[in-house]
């Protein structure tokens, strides 16, 4: 969690709204590691998912199991974004 937490206040000079702290609970974490990416930023309170880039069909299928998210690409986390009325930017 401190790795999420100094990433959090790296990002803040990047913001528009300098009043408007970001909070854990408005960032999605995309990864391919379930313990260091998903449970990592789930402990640092942040939305979390996972990619499956090289088509390992049996990790994939337990990190699903495991109660993760689990994408093909970048573009399928943006497509699933747009889908669920997420507003990016």
């Amino acid at each position: 969690p401190q790795f999420f937490a100094a990433a959090l206040q790296h990002a803040e000079p990047f913001l528009f709204d300098k009043e408007d702290p970001l909070m854990p609970g408005q960032c999605l974490h995309i990864g391919n590691d379930y313990t260091k990416d998903f449970e990592g930023a789930r402990h640092a309170g942040m939305h979390a998912v996972l990619l499956d880039r090289y088509g390992e069909d049996e990790l994939a299928q337990e990190w699903k199991r495991r109660g993760a998210l689990v994408f093909n690409d970048l573009m399928d986390v943006v497509l699933w974004l747009g889908r669920s009325g997420c507003q990016l930017g």
